[in-house]
């Protein structure tokens, strides 16, 4: 990779909602003879634009936008089945061959020409180990999701897996969910909260049948400074347990909390305050049958914040 590219690929990841940088990279593609790249990135930005017109045009615009919309998506579909670099650039193999483009989809996913994520499941192996490392040095840097990481405990060595700092540090979005083999016990979870996540942004555990127990180790053990959002619905977690919420080390990055769908009534709220959580701005407390006074307690102790009930 030449200077030249480098600096525009840092001009796309300095503006990842702008196209400009990405089209432009394109022509430089064009000129140096890599035309498959610059065309997936054409396509790929040409398609996202249409997509963002369309909820707000008429029918009749829809029609007219519609038939080189199905053109886009058909030439998409075919370069990335061909699953070349030349066209799509630089990309981890991954475990599963699941080139995927859709927002919904898990896998490789590609957004406006890159890759935007890379997706790991329960089965950590080495070959995930090379890919994450891969995916730390393409540029722009796509996110790094883990999926089910709860099912890492069942393999063996897994210790290893989440000693090893230089996988954990790169990952963005970290997910438990609907573990169907019994409880975990607060204690299990201790082996996934020893790394140092210092890129995470996202963590989910929900329909766990998680406890107060658990929220507090979630809370005081989870390595992960720059936190915005914290997804617990759908478990066990009762009144005291939203007391724990206040000792997590991230508190301060948090924006979000979910606590959907859990059996809080009167939550201990005193220690939930602005100063204890500057950045939130929402806390979701749907299908939890709180009571109205702790709502309005905490409505007053959080001005600004979007407390849903």
């Amino acid at each position: 990779m030449t200077a030249d590219e480098l600096a525009l690929l840092r001009g796309v990841e300095a503006a990842p909602d702008d196209d400009l940088p990405r089209l432009v990279y394109a022509d430089w593609l064009d000129e140096h003879g890599r035309h498959a790249r610059a065309e997936f990135i054409r396509v790929q930005c040409e398609l996202a634009s249409i997509e963002r017109r369309l909820p707000g045009i008429t029918m009749e615009e829809r029609h007219v936008e519609w038939p080189r919309r199905r053109e886009l998506v058909r030439t998409q579909r075919e370069m990335l089945s061909a699953k070349t670099p030349e066209s799509v650039g630089s990309y981890p193999s991954g475990q599963h061959d699941a080139w995927q483009y859709q927002s919904n989809d898990y896998g490789r996913k590609f957004c406006r020409g890159f890759l935007s994520e890379f997706a790991i499941f329960e089965e950590m192996n080495e070959q995930y180990d090379r890919d994450i490392q891969m995916c730390a040095g393409i540029v722009p840097r796509p996110r790094i999701a883990v999926w089910n990481a709860l099912g890492m405990l069942t393999q063996p060595h897994f210790h290893r897996w989440f000693a090893w700092q230089p996988i954990w540090s790169e990952v963005d979005s970290l997910h438990m969910h609907d573990h169907t083999d019994g409880t975990v016990l607060p204690h299990e979870l201790i082996p996934m909260m020893q790394p140092e996540y210092s890129k995470l942004r996202e963590f989910s555990a929900y329909m766990m049948r998680l406890t107060p127990g658990h929220v507090c180790v979630i809370a005081e053990r989870l390595k992960a400074p720059n936190l915005i959002s914290l997804n617990l619905s759908m478990n066990d977690i009762v009144d005291s347990g939203v007391a724990f919420l206040h000792r997590a080390v991230y508190a301060k990055s948090l924006r979000e909390i979910s606590l959907v769908q859990n059996p809080i009534c009167r939550p201990e709220i005193s220690k939930l305050t602005k100063d204890r959580f500057p950045s939130l701005q929402k806390i979701d407390f749907s299908s939890c049958p709180i009571m109205p006074a702790s709502l309005a307690q905490l409505r007053a102790q959080l001005p600004g914040v979007e407390v849903i009930c």
